[in-house]
């Protein structure tokens, strides 16, 4: 198997997203970089995870939710 490269696109098939539509991902230097340093890691096999790999990350509405809450203490720190 080949090594992947920054301008790489990965594409993860409708079969596996909810809208089963095919969802392709620009592979950017940073995301290499990461994937890279989750493949060197003795964790588990799913990059995006809360427990060192060993699931993936699926706690979707409480990530927004805090997101939500940083962005709005920034909008109201910078006075909009």
């Amino acid at each position: 198997m080949r090594r992947l490269a920054a301008g790489d696109v990965a594409v993860v098939p409708g079969s596996r997203t909810k809208t089963k539509i095919d969802f392709a991902i620009a592979l950017t230097p940073d995301l290499l970089a990461l994937i890279g340093a989750a493949e060197d890691s003795p964790a588990g096999d799913f990059v995006f995870s809360t427990d060192f790999g060993e699931t993936a990350f699926s706690s979707f509405s409480k990530a927004k939710r805090r997101l939500d809450e940083e962005i709005a203490k920034l909008r109201t720190e910078a006075g909009f």
